[in-house]
C-alpha cells in the first residue's frame, strides 16, 4: 500500500439535507493528503452519505491503515482510537459546499448518467420528486447534457448550484441499475482549486475610493 500523509480532513454538508433532514444531515467527507510529496484530496465514500456511514467508513478503512502505519496525520503515528475522534470534529465543525470552495479550495462536482432513449418516457419513482418523471427532468436540463452515439447522457453539475444535489439524487434514480456500463453510472468527485485570498483582490469600494483620489493627484 502507498504510504498517505493526512494533512486535513473536512465534511461538507450538500442542499439535500434541507429536503431529508430527518435521517440526519447528508454529507461528503474529504482527506487533504499528501502521496510522495504531493496533495491530493480524497473522498472517502461515492458520493453523500448520512454520519453513521461516514463514520463506518472510517473505522473500516482509514482507521485500520493507520493501525498498520500506512496512514500517518501532520507525518506521524496514530492510533485508531485518537484519530475516529477526528473526524467525529470534523461532522460537527461540517461547512457548506461554498464555503469549502471559498475556504479550502475543495470543489464538489456531480455527474448524472444514464440512458435518454431507455428513460424518456418512465414516471417519477418516488413521490417527493418534483418532476412528473424523467421527461421533467430532460426538458429542465437538456441544453446542457451530452448524448454519446449509443444513447448515453452525461449531466455535470457543480456542487454549488443550488439544484445540484437534488438534481443528480432524483435523476440517478432513473436509471437502470441492471446496466452495468460505466456510461450508465452516476458519480461524484472532488478536486482542489485554488483559494482566493482576500490580499488578491482590492475590495470595490477601496477601488472607487483610489480613483476617486488619483483625480486630485
Amino acid at each position: 500500500m502507498e504510504q498517505v500523509n493526512e494533512l486535513k480532513r473536512l465534511v461538507i454538508q450538500t442542499q439535500c439535507t434541507e429536503m431529508w433532514g430527518s435521517l440526519g444531515p447528508e454529507l461528503v467527507a474529504v482527506a487533504i493528503e499528501s502521496v510522495h510529496g504531493k496533495e491530493r484530496c480524497t473522498a472517502l465514500l461515492d458520493g453523500p452519505a448520512y454520519a453513521y456511514s461516514l463514520i463506518g467508513s472510517v473505522c473500516s478503512t482509514r482507521c485500520v491503515d493507520a493501525v498498520g502505519g500506512e496512514l500517518t496525520v501532520q507525518g506521524k503515528r496514530i492510533k485508531p482510537e485518537d484519530y475516529l475522534p477526528l473526524w467525529r470534529q470534523a461532522v460537527a465543525d461540517r461547512k457548506s459546499i461554498q464555503q469549502a470552495r471559498d475556504e479550502d479550495g475543495i470543489e464538489l462536482t456531480f455527474y448524472a448518467r444514464g440512458h435518454l432513449e431507455r428513460q424518456r418516457s418512465d414516471k417519477r419513482h418516488r413521490t417527493d420528486d418534483p418532476m412528473e418523471g424523467f421527461s421533467g427532468w430532460v426538458a429542465k436540463y437538456q441544453e446542457r447534457m451530452t448524448v454519446d452515439a449509443d444513447g448515453y447522457f452525461t449531466l455535470k453539475l457543480d456542487g454549488v448550484e443550488p439544484d445540484a444535489c437534488m438534481s443528480w439524487h432524483f435523476i440517478n434514480g432513473y436509471r437502470d441499475y441492471r446496466d452495468k456500463d460505466p456510461r450508465n453510472q452516476s458519480t461524484m468527485t472532488v478536486s482542489m482549486v485554488p483559494v482566493k485570498r482576500a490580499a488578491d483582490a482590492t475590495p470595490l469600494a477601496d477601488a472607487h475610493e483610489e480613483a476617486q483620489a488619483s483625480l486630485f493627484n
